[in-house]
């Protein structure tokens, strides 16, 4: 079973003080890797792999909840050198720049098994529904910078969080 990780402590409840992955066990033989952006992640139990696209070099599909379907994107760009605790200005202009009404709850950095990761939580506008969601930046050592992206509905959010907290952990890189 994964360890607990430290975050801050939010009074909109993203992120949270402790990470709940000891709730939630992944199946380690459902780890998805992609050698091709030398990235791998376990997703949650029920999630199905929908591959790579233009936009992400790995996509998962949860649960459908009316007219959103929970998911996770992964998305890899070329690592720049900049410190990870200064990636949130970046992260914002572009998050806000494809998400409407995008609003900021809370953000910061935190210690995952991987490394340090900038983390960003906010809610946006998904085809007239409020989706909340939490997006972690974690240098690869490869070469590559990801962005691991959670989203569901925001009523519902709180109810796949343990999951999603479980997945991030799980994050292992690779040499491309």
């Amino acid at each position: 079973m994964l360890g607990l990780l430290g975050a801050s402590l939010s009074m909109s409840g993203c992120p949270r003080q402790t990470l709940q992955a000891d709730v939630v066990e992944l199946e380690p033989d459902r780890r998805v890797r992609s050698h091709k952006a030398g990235i791998s992640i376990i997703p949650p139990p029920g999630y199905r792999d929908n591959g790579a696209s233009f936009w992400h070099v790995m996509n998962f599909l949860g649960p459908e909840e009316g007219d959103f379907t929970v998911n996770i994107n992964v998305f890899s760009h070329r690592d720049n050198g900049m410190e990870i605790e200064e990636a949130g200005p970046v992260l914002q202009r572009i998050t806000s720049t494809y998400l409407t009404k995008y609003r900021l709850v809370e953000d910061g950095v935190l210690d995952l098994p991987h490394g340090r990761a900038y983390f960003a939580c906010g809610t946006y506008h998904w085809s007239g529904r409020r989706v909340k969601s939490i997006t972690y930046c974690l240098r690869g050592g490869n070469g590559r910078v990801y962005a691991v992206t959670y989203n569901a509905p925001a009523d519902t959010f709180e109810t796949h969080r343990p999951h999603f907290e479980a997945s991030i952990q799980t994050v292992e890189t690779m040499s491309l």
